[in-house]
């Protein structure tokens, strides 16, 4: 109880509902006008918006805890009700599901890089983009090794973790986290740092993506959304390491 005295006054509760009611009234919105804010600013003029310190970073982290909480919650609910196990046998489903297809992305990275290979511009939005997914590929399977949460649709909907001495390196059946969430909010995030006019159509992809695998039972709800979260972190964390805006040309 005391922490949470503390962390309500300190503002850090009132910062972590703020988030939450955004993110649940209009999330495409919300993500948007995110892209307006610059995401590597200085130190100086992260200062001046408010933004620095530890508070943020205690917020998002309940605000993530709380998402993954929620959607372990409605995993049953979901398992059992949002169903539409024909979603790969359509058109619209196939094509959804190829935004968490690492070749996708290659190609796309591919294209920007000769569209654009006479500028050192392009050239690293290629390479931010396809750096980007497939570390997420990677982290993607490193992350199931270590969970180790079986998919849904082998058990009814009940969670089975496989032991670590069953085929440790073996990651086929295992869902926690969804890859294809994974590289698709990993590339949405990605693109949207370099397109932002173009991020609401990125995170609707990634969105749609993310929910045919629920439909088609192949993952819970919460092995989508951590592998959302954890698509989203790694590009940040590209976005951190290798600043984009340092390369944008100066007038």
């Amino acid at each position: 109880m005391a922490l949470v005295s503390s962390l309500a006054g300190s503002g850090v509760v009132a910062q972590a509902a703020s988030l939450i009611v955004s993110l649940a009234t209009g999330p495409l919105n919300y993500l948007c006008v995110m892209q307006h804010t610059p995401p590597l600013a200085s130190n100086s003029a992260a200062s001046d918006r408010g933004i620095g310190g530890w508070k943020p970073i205690v917020a998002w982290t309940v605000v993530v805890v709380a998402l993954v909480a929620i959607a372990m919650a409605l995993d049953p609910l979901a398992y059992h009700r949002v169903v539409y196990t024909r979603v790969y046998e359509t058109d619209w489903g196939r094509a959804l599901r190829t935004v968490g297809y690492w070749p996708t992305w290659a190609t796309v990275s591919l294209a920007l890089w000769l569209e654009d290979r006479s500028r050192t511009l392009g050239t690293w939005r290629a390479w931010s983009l396809i750096g980007t997914v497939t570390a997420a590929g990677l982290l993607g399977e490193v992350c199931k090794m270590a969970l180790r949460r079986e998919r849904p649709n082998a058990h009814d909907g009940m969670y089975v973790f496989r032991p670590f001495s069953d085929h440790f390196f073996n990651t086929s059946g295992i869902g926690l986290p969804s890859s294809h969430a994974f590289l698709a909010f990993a590339a949405a995030a990605t693109l949207a740092r370099l397109f932002p006019r173009t991020a609401c159509l990125w995170y609707a992809l990634a969105i749609g993506c993310a929910t045919t695998r629920v439909l088609a039972q192949a993952h819970f709800l919460s092995d989508v959304v951590v592998g959302a979260i954890l698509g989203l972190l790694v590009a940040q964390a590209a976005a951190v390491l290798f600043p984009y805006e340092e390369r944008l040309p100066t007038s």
